[in-house]
């Protein structure tokens, strides 16, 4: 039967030393993102444009060298500045106080990125190929899918929830069927994943199977 895992993005499953937290660095994001599918969502991976975080789809193509990590916090600037070394020391803690919903940033808006790095850690996401088996080893490709509860047609990657676009969620998975697979590294599949009593178990080889990760070729410099 088809597996009921939902689309949540990418997260932190361990760190390949052998540790279950990772180190969390913070990024700008610039108010410049108004092109399709540039709202960035936790759980997003995303890579550096000229500095500047951006998703990774539509931006980096499959195999890409640029992926920074993966999102697990943002939170806005005020002003709508673009934190530079010059304005923003200190980069914001990763939530808004007032509204701790706060999933994504959205489209025209800068602040800061948190930013778990793809180097040394594996991540926990879905398989969105049903007509090819995931296989530990194998290469997959980073994939999206547009959002269906959102009118906002700018959003490409990621369900939108919020009148304000602030509780929105990641739907970046993997493809072990794409093309020209190359950004990821299938480690390890899920073939008895917790669920409920009726989806208690993902069969690797059906759409939106879980897998463990390791994301190709991080970059930390621009």
């Amino acid at each position: 039967m088809a597996n009921s895992t939902a689309r949540t993005g990418f997260k932190l499953a361990y760190n390949i030393y052998g540790k279950v937290e990772a180190q969390v660095l913070a990024y700008p994001a610039g108010n410049l993102r108004t092109g399709a599918g540039s709202e960035i969502f936790i759980g997003d991976v995303v890579s550096l444009v000229s500095g500047l975080v951006v998703p990774a789809l539509g931006v980096a193509t499959s195999g890409a060298t640029n992926v920074l990590g993966v999102v697990v916090g943002v939170s806005a600037m005020p002003g709508n500045v673009v934190p530079t070394a010059l304005n923003s020391m200190n980069a914001a803690p990763p939530f808004i106080p007032e509204n701790l919903q706060q999933r994504s940033l959205p489209i025209g808006t800068s602040g800061w990125v948190y930013v778990i790095p793809a180097a040394g850690n594996v991540f926990s996401t879905i398989n969105t190929t049903a007509t090819a088996i995931a296989q530990i080893g194998g290469l997959a490709a980073l994939v999206g899918t547009a959002g269906t509860l959102t009118v906002d047609t700018t959003i490409l990657h990621g369900v939108n929830l919020g009148l304000a676009d602030y509780t929105g969620n990641s739907t970046h998975a993997i493809s072990s069927g794409a093309a020209t697979p190359g950004d990821c590294r299938i480690v390890s599949v899920y073939n008895n994943f917790p669920g409920t009593f009726a989806t208690g178990q993902t069969d690797p080889s059906q759409v939106n199977g879980a897998v463990l990760v390791m994301i190709r070729n991080p970059l930390f410099t621009q």
